[in-house]
């Protein structure tokens, strides 16, 4: 009984590796159809560059002071846009304070990758870098 439960369990996962022949990190078709119809982008993106699709905010650019004015989120910096080819705008040099009043903008696109800097009442709220 043992020797069964062991060799169907080796079947299985052998039948399940076959049936997903793409290279890893890679959208399948239907994925891929899926993201140009709902107005997406793939990219590579994060650390283990994987296929995603990415998604342009209406409210790109805008400026803001909170995120409740954006559909995605108000920040003050955002690698990604830079990374991903959103924005020309160089990084500036140094971090700014925690706190610092500062003119934000909302974020370009739903890619959760990048550094970014969150504002919120028109402040520096604080920042996170995810790979």
């Amino acid at each position: 009984m043992r020797r069964m439960a062991i060799s169907g369990s080796a079947a299985l996962l052998a039948l399940l590796s076959v049936g997903d022949a793409r290279a890893a990190g890679e959208m399948s078709r239907a994925e891929q159809k899926a993201c140009a119809a709902g107005g997406g982008r793939i990219m590579r993106d994060g650390r283990a560059q994987t296929e995603r699709c990415v998604h342009r905010f209406p409210d790109a650019g805008k400026k803001c002071t909170g995120s409740r004015q954006c559909a995605g989120k108000c920040v003050y910096l955002d690698d990604s846009e830079i990374r991903l080819g959103f924005s020309k705008a160089p990084w500036p040099e140094g971090d700014p304070r925690l706190g610092a009043r500062v003119a934000g903008h909302c974020q370009f696109s739903d890619t959760p990758f990048g550094c970014r800097y969150h504002v919120e009442r028109g402040r520096l709220a604080g920042g996170l870098c995810t790979d």
